[in-house]
């Protein structure tokens, strides 16, 4: 689903905007689509992580959708499963290792 905005009218009280209904109806399949793409990604308590590390956003076959790896400066988080080698799937974000 494509997220679903609110018509707020060009003007405060112009009766041009999306009814209460209407609006709150689009705030909740939003939501919904949200806390589900959220659900779909979450990582079990105790799993081990063995993926190699991706050399490339692009992927390689056999990457696949949920997959994730972990080295000293990155998780990487596989966003969809490989292709064609022309669409990103993976994404990186850096992390510290510092101590607690």
């Amino acid at each position: 689903m494509a997220k679903q905005t609110i018509n707020i009218g060009t003007v405060p009280n112009d009766r041009t905007g999306d009814p209460l209904r209407t609006a709150f109806t689009k705030v909740n399949s939003n939501f919904t689509e949200v806390y589900n793409s959220i659900a779909a990604i979450e990582i079990p308590v105790g799993t081990r992580f063995t993926q190699p590390i991706p050399t490339t956003s692009k992927g390689v076959s056999g990457d696949a959708l949920g997959a994730v790896a972990l080295d000293s400066g990155y998780i990487y988080y596989c966003a969809a499963s490989y292709t064609d080698g022309l669409v990103d799937i993976w994404k990186r974000v850096a992390w510290s290792n510092d101590t607690w």
